[in-house]
């Protein structure tokens, strides 16, 4: 049975989906919650699939990559965002962010839409959806009827497209073919949000707002 459990909600949300032994990370928290998290649960980490390479995404992710020798896996779209992690940081954070090694980072596996990451005999279903970065992602899993949305849509809201390298077109275009047809049923884990929420609530939400967003 897959669960997914949070495991720090600074500076992101960022999870653990895992069966009785193994599991990847989504997204990167501080690596001192990673290690309490970990501590007296068995799992192995399989990788840290990232929903899209902001700077508050990839949190200490030399550190983790390097004390628990994973992969790191997100899509193509976003090579240029994690090379330019330092400038980035910089930008995001200043002087006041958490610690962390900000040399530029190589992604070591790139996945697309439709690719599929399993975890025992259960799936990790990838569904490209651009627009808050050029290589946003969102994670299906079909077995426990959720989806990590990351910074595509929250509870009552959606990402921003007014940073470098956004696209309010392609966004819209991600919300219709991609977050539109998928089941109402479905739990949303997002990427900055203290709750989880049920996508047709969600949906709701986006039909009586989108026109006041400008969409």
């Amino acid at each position: 049975m897959v669960k997914i459990e949070i495991i720090g909600y600074t500076p992101c949300s960022s999870y653990l989906i895992h069966n009785e032994d193994k599991g990847y990370l989504v997204d990167c928290p501080i690596k001192e919650d990673l290690d309490s998290f970990l501590r007296f649960r068995d799992i192995q980490l399989q990788g840290i699939i990232l929903t899209h390479c902001h700077a508050d995404h990839m949190t200490n992710i030399h550190e983790i990559k390097q004390d628990y020798n994973i992969p790191v896996i997100a899509h193509k779209g976003d090579k240029l965002l994690a090379l330019s992690l330092p400038v980035q940081y910089q930008f995001v954070f200043g002087c006041q962010g958490p610690k962390m090694s900000t040399k530029p980072f190589s992604v070591d596996l790139y996945v697309g839409e439709g690719d599929i990451l399993t975890l025992g005999a259960d799936i990790i279903e990838v569904i490209h959806c651009p627009g808050h970065t050029p290589g946003c992602i969102m994670l299906h899993i079909p077995s426990c009827n959720s989806l990590m949305s990351g910074d595509t849509i929250f509870d009552d809201n959606i990402g921003r497209t007014d940073l470098p390298l956004s696209s309010k077109e392609d966004f819209l275009k991600s919300i219709n073919e991609k977050v539109l047809p998928l089941e109402d049923t479905l739990r949303v884990y997002s990427g900055h949000d203290f709750s989880n929420f049920i996508l047709g609530n969600w949906k709701i939400w986006w039909n009586s707002t989108k026109q006041s967003l400008g969409f």
